[in-house]
């Protein structure tokens, strides 16, 4: 019960300590006089500080304003400019890839002409080529027709000479034929080996 009493003592001698109503006012406006300084120095305190802190605050401000819409205007027209000169640079490359397809096509072409005109000149020697085995063959088979000619007819007037030369009887003729025969394979024969 103490520790209740001891708190409304404190209470009480806390409100003994607060002034009333009439002792406030006294105590901030002890005059009237006072009162109209106070407010004077106010108002000089505000113009004062209006003069020397807002005025060059504000131009301040309105300096660092245009400072950023200028540097935003300049923003502004770089990026405009780097559009355009992305737009000019897309642009250039289509032309450049296109220009790189044409040459690439014109190189196609072109490699396909020069591959017909060495085929066409392929083709060309090739029968050129053909043309002249063909004629060397026919060459060395008329060469060959004029030997085989001319050992027929040796052989043929061999043959005559030997028939007119010796009496034939049927026995003889038989051995001489064989023997005209066995030679003129023999002479094929060696004239095959050396071709």
């Amino acid at each position: 019960m103490e520790t209740i009493n001891n708190v409304f003592d404190s209470v009480i001698s806390l409100q003994s300590a607060i002034p009333d109503n009439s002792q406030i006012i006294n105590q901030i406006f002890p005059n009237v006089y006072v009162l109209i300084a106070h407010v004077i120095s106010l108002i000089f305190l505000l113009l004062l500080v209006i003069r020397l802190a807002w005025k060059p605050t504000k131009s301040y401000i309105e300096a660092r304003t245009k400072e950023i819409q200028r540097k935003m205007e300049a923003a502004e027209k770089a990026q405009l400019e780097s559009e355009k000169n992305l737009h000019i640079s897309r642009i250039k490359l289509l032309e450049s890839k296109n220009t790189a397809a044409e040459i690439i096509e014109n190189a196609e072409l072109d490699a396909e002409k020069t591959k017909k005109k060495i085929e066409a000149v392929a083709l060309n020697k090739a029968s050129q080529i053909e043309s002249e085995g063909y004629s060397k063959i026919k060459k060395q088979e008329l060469e060959l027709e004029k030997r085989k000619n001319l050992e027929v007819s040796k052989l043929a007037l061999e043959t005559a000479g030997i028939f007119l030369s010796k009496k034939i009887d049927e026995e003889e003729n038989k051995k001489i034929i064989d023997d005209i025969v066995n030679d003129l394979t023999a002479k094929l024969e060696s004239s095959s080996k050396e071709k």
